[in-house]
């Protein structure tokens, strides 16, 4: 009896101890992409933030960790964001993605989904861009489900961003693009320049299109004789 009451006690000390060392690991984690996170972004920061979720995906458990922060340039006082993504996998990261805009994900059965939007400036035009890249989980490993991108203009006369869209573009499907799965691509291969490919990719194929920028221009000229309510 006191041998078995021995081991449940040792048995006890040793989950705690994984669990205090993942916690530590967790935490170092964290503050390492809240780091990075400014180090990339450039930006003299006014709002900072950490967010962890735990997600299951077929019974397995993956840590996804977004440092969002928040701020401007000493170029121009225009605010910007700039956000980073980890994801723990058996406490290893096997994700590492940064951009300009403000992260956030959402999950539903094999598939989680990244968005990202951001507000760009300019001296002539302005957009808010909102990103999706939604992955799907094959034989326990994540592969690029989606790429797709949405802009929204500027209204300089009312000083807010319109709710209709200047474009929509699909530059990734996988059941479109490689329908017999010969070509998956997997979470670890994503990059900037491999989105970048993506979309070239897309424009030649004809699945995406240029902006008519007559039609948009046109739309604006009529708001300014509209009212901003």
């Amino acid at each position: 009896m006191n041998a078995v009451k021995t081991l449940l006690i040792l048995l006890g000390t040793y989950l705690c101890c994984i669990n205090f060392s993942f916690a530590l690991d967790l935490a170092l984690v964290k503050e390492n992409l809240l780091n990075k996170t400014k180090e990339i972004s450039e930006l003299n920061i006014e709002t900072e933030d950490v967010v962890v979720e735990n997600k299951m995906f077929n019974n397995q458990s993956y840590v996804f960790i977004i440092a969002n922060i928040s701020g401007y340039t000493d170029r121009t006082i225009v605010g910007a964001s700039f956000s980073c993504i980890n994801i723990l996998h058996s406490d290893k990261v096997i994700f590492a993605f940064c951009s300009n805009g403000n992260m956030q994900i959402q999950t539903k059965g094999d598939f989680w989904t990244l968005e990202n939007k951001s507000e760009e400036f300019g001296y002539e035009e302005s957009y808010r861009n909102e990103s999706y890249y939604t992955f799907r989980l094959i034989n326990d490993i994540f592969y690029l489900h989606q790429y797709s991108q949405k802009y929204f203009y500027y209204d300089r006369f009312c000083g807010r961003f319109d709710d209709r869209l200047i474009s929509f573009d699909i530059f990734y499907r996988q059941p479109r693009d490689d329908p017999k799965k010969e070509n998956l691509i997997p979470l670890d291969s994503i990059n900037d320049e491999f989105f970048s490919k993506l979309t070239e990719l897309c424009y030649k194929a004809g699945h995406c299109k240029e902006v008519d920028w007559e039609v948009v221009n046109e739309r604006k000229l009529k708001d300014f004789s509209e009212s901003c309510e």
